[in-house]
């Protein structure tokens, strides 16, 4: 797959790709930068610039530095397709990232105990202390572990 600026003779840009049907996603294969020309399209709200394309377009930014702002986030975007985003949708857009890396809270919960052992294991006299609390039959809150 092929994209370029066919109705803009001047724009140089163009991006070779290919679908993995496996993945369900797309990988660039080559990317001429810079994209220069401006678009009036991209200038207007579109549905498609929601926290999920964000998140695609920032993951492996984000992947590099974790501690990223949500206004660097934005003026990235910006820079890149020429549209504001909201903060909220920066927000929401960098969440899915950390999760894609690092899994939703409830599951890093759910192995947390195993991790925790293997470094007890790993590392002779460690003491671990959990400190939680159960609020209903079923639901723990923790605070820190030491």
């Amino acid at each position: 797959m092929q994209l370029q600026r066919k109705h803009e003779p001047s724009c140089q840009w163009y991006l070779n790709g290919v679908y993995h049907n496996n993945y369900d996603s797309f990988e660039i294969l080559k990317l001429k930068e810079p994209h220069i020309c401006n678009n009036p399209m991209v200038m207007q709200p579109h549905h498609w610039i929601d926290s999920d394309f964000i998140a695609n377009m920032m993951l492996t930014i984000v992947k590099a530095k974790i501690s990223i702002k949500l206004t660097t986030i934005q003026a990235t975007i910006y820079k890149d397709i020429l549209y504001d985003i909201l903060y909220k949708k920066s927000w929401l857009a960098k969440q899915k990232i950390l999760e894609r890396l690092f899994r939703s809270y409830e599951e890093f919960f759910q192995i947390l105990p195993r991790l925790l052992l293997a470094l007890k294991e790993s590392n002779f006299g460690i003491i671990i202390e959990w400190n939680h609390k159960m609020v209903d039959g079923d639901t723990i809150v923790f605070g820190r572990v030491f």
